[in-house]
């Protein structure tokens, strides 16, 4: 049975992931165990450490 959860977990999942990929963090960090919120804080760690690595770019561009 595939478990229901609330916009809000997901959107609370997907906003820490994001927060850890802007950190730099490795992806090995996330802390749920559902497969639902697993796939919610990945995809937000995917689009945070996007800002992250571009981030590091523009750093060494400008030095």
């Amino acid at each position: 049975m595939k478990s229901q959860h609330s916009n809000d977990e997901c959107d609370k999942a997907y906003n820490q992931g994001c927060l850890w990929g802007l950190s730099g963090r490795s992806s090995a960090g996330c802390p749920h165990d559902d497969e639902t919120l697993i796939q919610w804080w990945e995809s937000g760690w995917a689009e945070g450490n996007e800002a992250w690595l571009r981030k590091q770019t523009e750093q060494r561009a400008a030095s």
